[in-house]
């Protein structure tokens, strides 16, 4: 796709290296995220590397396997079947991965387990709470009331909600409105990139032309509340 030569000046001006932008990136308790990727662009590794940002982080995995658990094993964070009532120092870094029950649809078995850890976690506040493939939580398990209470009251008891999904076309707009911290990865779907369009204060006719011819791994960065706008790509070392 061919751009004006104004907008390619404008993204050489707003790139920024992988090291430079974690170094400056800001994220305050109570902020949340939303990153929206197709499978393999690097959202998720983009999210592992900015939540040791957070002292007090829940991962919840929804699939019965995911390497995401191995991995965030690796990284010190405590297996829980269910949610345990304890303060945050004890297990500030939790990865909740209900199992599947013979007895009942696994759909209704997820629904209890992170609906309570979700309305607990708000309760307690201070939490981060990472929904990996936001469209499942919402669509299948009917969470949309706990998320909604997150994304809308989340800054009064300093809880973070931090999300991703592979469609922005599919999201609800407080998936946008109430995040801070945006990120999109390279997408050419016309739904997708409206839905992407005049999000940060930025018009929606350059949003596009940039999303559309982002590299591989790249991503763009926009901050709803100051306008900020940067470019970056994952660095997957």
């Amino acid at each position: 796709m061919q751009i004006k030569s104004e907008t390619q000046g404008l993204m050489n001006s707003i790139t920024v290296e992988w090291d430079q932008f974690t170094r400056t990136f800001r994220w305050k308790q109570g902020q949340h995220m939303t990153a929206i990727g197709p499978t393999q662009s690097g959202k998720t590794t983009l999210i592992k590397a900015l939540l040791p940002i957070r002292k007090y982080v829940v991962a919840m995995i929804t699939k019965k396997r995911d390497k995401l658990i191995g991995e965030f094993k690796k990284e010190g964070y405590e297996h829980m079947k269910q949610w345990k009532e304890v303060p945050h120092e004890i297990h500030p870094r939790v990865l909740l991965h209900p199992p599947f029950a013979r007895d009942e649809p696994k759909e209704r078995h997820q629904y209890r387990e992170f609906k309570y850890a979700l309305d607990r976690a708000f309760d307690q506040g201070h939490w981060t709470m990472y929904a990996d493939e936001l469209p499942y939580l919402i669509e299948v398990l009917k969470l949309d009331r706990e998320l909604k209470r997150q994304w809308n009251q989340g800054e009064g008891m300093k809880t973070s909600l931090v999300s991703s999904a592979q469609r922005p076309a599919f999201l609800p707009l407080l998936a946008y409105s109430a995040a801070t911290h945006l990120f999109f990865f390279r997408t050419n779907d016309e739904n997708d990139v409206k839905r992407i369009g005049g999000m940060g204060g930025v018009s929606n006719k350059l949003i596009r032309e940039i999303v559309s011819v982002l590299e591989s791994k790249q991503f763009l960065y926009l901050n709803t509340r100051t306008g900020e706008m940067l470019i970056s790509k994952v660095n997957l070392k």
